[in-house]
């Protein structure tokens, strides 16, 4: 047994992949351009879970660990220069009601069709500039992006964030299943660029 679950360690451990030029997750109607010479660490092939979001490595890790059940959380080794991608159906909750938290405004940027803020928040391992948005999918959702970096990286990460969110735009994905039913479309905007990839 105890060889067993060294094996399934080893085999959760992987080499971050180069990112694909563009972005998209077809189920939210989101995408976007990913910065150049970046890397993720790549769902296992038998990964179940739900699709909301990932990590784009600005500075590749040295190596990828599990997955949790949604996407977005995947592990890695050290604490990179990163991109951190979470989106999700906008079901509403309390703290909206309380209005927006507290912002160390850093700059705006064009995003989703709107001006937003860029929120900063320093600690003792790193900066982390965040940016939120709400937008029409098939249905009302949200997402937030976060930038993780350092003190040192703050200028030219900060570029590669922004070139990133202005590249953003909703779009529209058409689905078709193989029992001939008519096919049906989630998102919207124009369509989902064909070269842009799921990961």
């Amino acid at each position: 047994m105890a060889v067993g679950l060294a094996m399934a360690a080893l085999a959760a451990i992987s080499i971050p992949l180069p990112t694909p030029r563009a972005f998209v997750s077809e189920q939210y109607g989101l995408t976007f351009q990913t910065p150049p010479i970046s890397s993720y660490c790549a769902l296992p092939k038998d990964w179940v879970g739900s699709d909301h979001g990932m990590v784009i490595f600005l500075l590749r890790p040295k190596r990828c660990y599990g997955v949790g059940y949604p996407s977005s959380g995947r592990g890695f080794e050290g604490n990179p220069p990163r991109i951190e991608v979470f989106y999700a159906y906008d079901v509403g909750d309390d703290d909206e009601e309380q209005g927006p938290p507290p912002c160390e405004e850093v700059g705006r940027v064009m995003f989703l069709g709107k001006v937003q803020p860029l929120c900063r928040v320093s600690s003792r391992k790193d900066i982390q500039v965040s940016i939120s948005a709400k937008y029409k999918a098939d249905i009302a959702a949200k997402t937030t992006l976060t930038l993780v970096t350092s003190a040192t990286r703050l200028k030219s990460d900060l570029r590669k964030f922004k070139t990133l969110l202005r590249s953003a735009k909703t779009c529209t994905a058409t689905w078709h299943d193989d029992k001939g039913h008519p096919p049906f479309t989630t998102g919207s905007g124009p369509p989902c660029p064909a070269d842009a990839r799921w990961f």
